[in-house]
């Protein structure tokens, strides 16, 4: 696979990078971002055609790669722009362009595309409890917990994974709005919005059917692995952003009348940070070109990339913290919303020792 960019996806990053830079950070510096201003960012992140750029054209989209999303979430991330892209866009829009009926693809999945409606993934089952019931599906209706759903208190459509009397997975659309469905919002760690919700008896005949059985288990966990490699490439840009305002920091701030980067010990952790950045770049793209191979061995290796983010990702974010001192870890220092989104994207659908697990189990 050639991973040079070329001259479409060139252009794609700078204009993400133009719109990150303009209107999608905050000046200065916020830990949480009102619902308004949240949904007029994501519109204007719509409008380059990013919320569908894996959607095929003949639904609103932009019928693009992965690889193209992996350009994008990684200009996103290098401006922490805090967008939800890997979940909503890369993964929720590519599962509804594989298997909603066409009426429903007719109806919502162009104005999804447009920004004007939200879907997000809830898959995670309820993390309160050490053995989950998880969703599932009795008396024709859908019970259960789902936790940590990204965006679902802005969403308009959910996507949820629910286990029938047989056991058999149930790939289901559920409306947010709809009034058996009870969204708590509970803000992440880097300030995202997201929630933890219920459902309480949701009739199945008011839900949108996706798919069931292994081509549900199928399609779902493809869904899943190409989040985890976008969610990659948006750590990969946090990294690179954080380093390198950990340089500007240590040429800035004098100490014993002299700049701290001249200090050797500084020098070491910036050489440490460096080289956990470049082996992140190695293991996004490592990601991104397992999701061309069959599903076993797209899983493992998305597995193994997502394993070396999560323990880069934290490396780098405990360094520059390091290097900043008390300050790093305040609201108001900018690097601070860095080393926190890393954090939460190693947190995000597994973070590295379960994703190491993934990988030993299909060794």
């Amino acid at each position: 696979m050639n991973f040079e960019l070329n001259d479409e996806q060139r252009m794609l990053e700078e204009a993400v990078s133009k719109l990150v830079a303009g209107k999608l950070r905050s000046e200065p510096p916020v830990f949480t971002v009102s619902d308004a201003t949240w949904q007029q960012r994501w519109q204007q992140l719509a409008e380059l055609g990013v919320a569908g750029l894996l959607v095929h054209p003949e639904h609103g989209g932009a019928g693009m790669g992965v690889l193209d999303a992996v350009v994008v979430a990684r200009a996103l991330g290098r401006g922490n722009a805090r967008q939800p892209f890997a979940v909503c866009a890369a993964s929720a829009l590519w599962l509804l362009d594989q298997a909603a009926a066409p009426a429903f693809k007719a109806q919502w999945l162009a104005k999804a595309c447009a920004g004007e409606v939200l879907v997000t993934l809830a898959v995670d089952d309820d993390n309160h409890r050490p053995q989950p019931p998880g969703v599932r599906l009795e008396g024709g209706a859908l019970h259960g917990r789902k936790s940590a759903v990204v965006a679902a208190g802005l969403a308009q459509w959910l996507i949820v994974a629910a286990q029938d009397a047989a056991g058999a997975t149930q790939l289901l659309a559920v409306p947010a709005d709809h009034p058996a469905v009870r969204i708590d919002s509970v803000p992440q760690l880097d300030g995202h919005n997201s929630a933890e919700v219920q459902f309480n008896g949701v009739p199945l005949a008011e839900v949108e059917q996706l798919g069931a059985g292994a081509d549900a288990d199928a399609l779902l966990a493809q869904a899943l692995d190409i989040g985890r490699v976008v969610l990659c490439a948006e750590a990969l840009g946090l990294m690179e952003s954080l380093w390198r305002q950990t340089v500007d920091y240590l040429k800035e701030r004098r100490q014993f009348k002299q700049p701290l980067i001249q200090l050797q010990v500084l020098q070491h952790r910036l050489v440490d940070m460096l080289m956990a950045v470049e082996s992140a770049h190695s293991a996004t793209l490592l990601g991104a070109a397992s999701l061309h191979e069959a599903a076993a061995e797209r899983s493992q290796q998305v597995a193994l990339a997502k394993c070396r983010i999560g323990r880069y990702a934290v490396q780098v974010a405990e360094q520059a913290t390091q290097c900043f001192g008390g300050m790093g870890v305040t609201d108001e220092f900018e690097s601070s919303h860095y080393t926190r989104r890393l954090h939460t994207i190693d947190m995000t659908w597994g973070n590295a020792d379960e994703q190491l697990r993934r990988y030993a189990a299909r060794m």
